[in-house]
């Protein structure tokens, strides 16, 4: 059965909400950052600066072009999220750390740069204190959270 008919249908509504309208859909109607356009996009390459970095200080930069391959001018919204691969404390799948909007007319390519500073990527240790821990972290970049285009690994000192 699929999720919907495994958790009985749909959840509540304004007129019955049901006492269990939370659990009856435990997924997200819309994947983070979907959203609709009259046209369609490519992400052709990208570039990070480069894969190790200090903790203090350092700025991750990436470089995104993105093409629109529709008949219709558009814009669309370049999303950076990171993944802390191994730490002391339990951390998300996909944080958004950085995005931008941009304006791309039919056919027409942009290059996009967004940056992090490695100090966004810090976490609560198990005594409460924050820091950003040396280990691998995994860059992904896409147009939504489910959608993602490209992925890479930094390694932060």
């Amino acid at each position: 059965p699929t999720d919907r008919e495994y958790y009985g249908g749909h959840g509540g509504s304004l007129d019955e909400p049901k006492e269990r309208y939370v659990f009856e859909l435990p997924y997200a109607e819309w994947p983070f950052g979907a959203g609709l356009s009259y046209t369609d996009f490519a992400y052709r390459s990208c570039t990070l600066d480069k894969r190790e970095y200090a903790a203090a200080g350092d700025v991750i930069r990436a470089e995104v072009e993105v093409e629109n391959t529709g008949g219709r001018d558009g814009k669309e919204v370049v999303q950076i999220y990171v993944r802390d691969l191994v730490s002391s404390v339990a951390t998300p799948v996909q944080q958004l750390k950085a995005f931008r909007k941009v304006s791309v007319p039919a056919g027409q390519r942009a290059r996009v740069r967004l940056s992090i500073p490695v100090e966004e990527l810090a976490l609560f240790d198990p005594r409460m204190h924050r820091t950003v821990e040396p280990g691998d972290f995994e860059i992904q970049i896409g147009s939504a959270s489910d959608r993602i285009h490209f992925r890479d690994t930094i390694h932060i000192h």
